[in-house]
């Protein structure tokens, strides 16, 4: 690609997630012969974007400086089959490279006891749960969400979800907006209404 923000990135990290950049293949898989670049950083990107096709939404203080501020939002397809999980409308905030909400759980083998009974589940992500902690169901390829806005500007970016498909007719409606307020405040509004089955 021959990105020099790629690269920048890349010598940013490197250590971090692999010990040897060669023994991760970064060059690799992005074709990259970087022997005669320089690396820049990614000062003329955008802070924020959202991946509408599968409904990541990425919010930042800033690209540059690792004490960052990050806030992280799910609303997409492929419901919680194989390896997503039950987080439709659900948000991760990272300050400062530490993790201040995120999910809980860990990962120790693939449809492991923990990992189907909990790691993938609702109650282990920042989303909603009906029916006294119980969410959504772990995996159905339908149980979807999507995002239906984002705007983002210099001091403010917003995503908005809808997730309730997502609780195969446990809620009628599930619409969750975040709002980060740059450098560091954040507000959560949720809008549900159950759906005609509960009572």
């Amino acid at each position: 690609t021959k990105q020099p923000e790629l690269l920048w990135w890349r010598n940013q990290t490197a250590g971090k997630f692999y010990n040897n950049v060669s023994q991760f293949g970064f060059d690799a898989i992005f074709y990259m012969d970087t022997d005669d670049m320089e690396d820049r950083a990614p000062i003329d990107y955008p802070r924020d974007h959202c991946f509408i096709d599968n409904g990541l939404t990425s919010m930042h203080s800033d690209l540059v400086n690792t004490p960052r501020t990050s806030l992280y939002f799910r609303s997409g397809m492929y419901g919680s089959f194989n390896h997503t999980q039950s987080d439709i409308n659900s948000f991760m905030i990272e300050v400062g490279g530490e993790e201040i909400a995120w999910k809980s759980g860990y990962y120790d083998t693939y449809g492991s006891t923990h990992h189907q009974n909990f790691s993938k589940t609702t109650p282990a992500h920042n989303t909603t749960t009906v029916d006294n902690g119980i969410g959504q169901p772990i995996n159905q390829f339908d149980a979807d969400g999507r995002i239906t806005m984002f705007l983002t500007n210099t001091d403010m970016s917003a995503a908005v979800g809808e997730g309730a498909d997502a609780y195969m007719g446990k809620l009628g409606k599930y619409d969750r907006t975040l709002i980060y307020l740059r450098p560091d405040s954040y507000i959560v509004i949720d809008n549900l209404a159950a759906s005609e089955l509960k009572k």
